[in-house]
């Protein structure tokens, strides 16, 4: 290769160049044409004056939990959610429901699977229904 011919490439690589900043000039100006689109508003977080904005799921459903004073179906949880105007994200928001449920320690499982309730420290779950004491007087015991 020799000199020539590299000069001659040179040149017409800044040709190319010139004319490529020329088209990028025009489209800029008719991009400059257009309104700005507005500005996206998607719903912020509320923080917690703690200022984690992550557990306002949790949060929730801990005062649905308060409120119930028994336990809930995850189902029936996520329902309340979505009243409230939460929506969970991923693929099955009951999974990510469960996930929440399992990483907050304000919550244990109760007997029966899916069923969540407020955790009694240092106490078991609580069962699903009380037996009544008046049940217990009609069984009639037997000895052999």
């Amino acid at each position: 290769m020799d000199k020539k011919t590299l000069l001659r490439w040179r040149g017409e690589i800044l040709e190319e160049q010139e004319r490529a900043t020329r088209k990028l000039s025009h489209v800029d100006a008719l991009l400059d044409e257009f309104p700005e689109p507005p500005a996206e508003t998607s719903p912020q977080r509320q923080p917690r004056p703690d200022g984690n904005a992550r557990s306002t799921a949790a949060d929730a459903i801990y005062q649905i939990l308060s409120e119930a004073a028994l336990p809930m179906h995850r189902k029936d949880l996520l329902e309340c959610l979505r009243e409230q105007g939460f929506e969970l994200r991923g693929k099955k928001p009951l999974n990510t429901l469960g996930a929440i449920l399992s990483w907050d320690e304000r919550f244990q499982k109760s007997r029966q699977r899916g069923w969540w309730e407020l955790a009694d420290k240092g106490e078991e779950p609580s069962p699903m229904r009380e037996i009544s004491p008046a049940l217990l007087d009609d069984a009639a015991v037997t000895e052999r």
